[in-house]
């Protein structure tokens, strides 16, 4: 899945990448089930870590979601302050009923997320976060996300 408009593919994508969660009455969260796209009109990239992707039913995924600027300075942010550099961030679990999967999102209420930028070239990105925040979810359910993440991506002229 792509949240940006496709763009001809110019260079080869590897993601090598990691994020680890504590979650609130859920068991520990990891996953190097990370995707990677870039939005080739602006410097926002996007990451979304899938768990639980080979589940029996394939229905009770959790996962995280984040969009940032490429650019990003390193320095630790609470979350609802003007400076708040992530445009998206959000913890989501689907569930499954027959015939129907739902999804619930969780988007930070409060707390804080930790960057360290260690490099933004054409050739790599690669950025380390830790992040302890509230998540809320439409229907005003709270949880509590303890973590860290790892993201580096190589990129490579075809």
């Amino acid at each position: 899945m792509n949240i940006f408009n496709e763009a001809p593919v110019t260079r080869s994508v590897s993601v090598s990448a990691e994020f680890t969660a504590v979650v609130s009455d859920r068991v520990p969260f990891f996953s190097q089930a990370v995707q990677f796209d870039a939005d080739p009109n602006s410097s926002l990239i996007s990451f979304i870590a899938c768990a639980n992707a080979e589940e029996i039913s394939g229905a009770s995924k959790k996962g995280f979601s984040l969009v940032f600027d490429k650019n990003i300075k390193s320095d630790t942010y609470q979350v609802g302050d003007a400076n708040f550099p992530f445009n998206t961030v959000d913890y989501f679990e689907t569930a499954a009923l027959p015939g129907l999967i739902t999804s619930l999102q969780y988007k930070p209420k409060s707390g804080s997320f930790s960057v360290m930028s260690i490099e933004s070239s054409e050739s790599k990105l690669h950025y380390t976060l830790s992040y302890d925040f509230k998540g809320v979810n439409a229907r005003n359910e709270e949880l509590k996300i303890v973590g860290k993440a790892t993201l580096i991506v190589l990129l490579r002229p075809l």
